[in-house]
């Protein structure tokens, strides 16, 4: 039990890195760099990341009736 607890506290806090990276972005990936601790690159990589995980509808959602 411990294992997964460990497990979904990694996955959590990793989608909350993710997440502050996109809405930092905008900013400029130094920013990202310099407020998570984390290369320029990497910090494109979280937001690219957080992006995909945004609001993914169907097509048909989108098509009107």
């Amino acid at each position: 039990l411990g294992e997964l607890v460990g497990k979904y506290r990694r996955a959590h806090d990793r989608w909350i890195l993710d997440a502050e990276a996109a809405r930092l972005l905008p900013m400029g990936p130094e920013v990202v760099a310099e407020r998570q601790q984390c290369h320029k690159a990497t910090a494109y990589r979280r937001a690219h990341r957080a992006l995909k995980r945004v609001a993914q509808f169907p097509l048909s959602a989108t098509i009107p009736a």
